[in-house]
């Protein structure tokens, strides 16, 4: 049984349009999205929708 230590320095396979999906993820300013998938066999496509900004209440 590895240690956590050891899981945590292991390489994890991801498929190129994960990362891809992943850093595009992580480019966006905040707001509020709508991302739509579309899969057809080993294709991959997503849209992404800005939908505004995310109302904040007083606290």
């Amino acid at each position: 049984m590895e240690s956590r230590n050891g899981l945590a320095r292991s390489a994890l396979p991801f498929p190129d349009w994960l990362v891809r999906f992943g850093r595009r993820l992580l480019q966006l300013p905040d707001g509020r999205y709508e991302i739509t998938f579309t899969v057809d066999g080993e294709r991959r496509d997503w849209t992404i929708t800005y939908k505004g900004k995310i109302e904040r209440g007083q606290r």
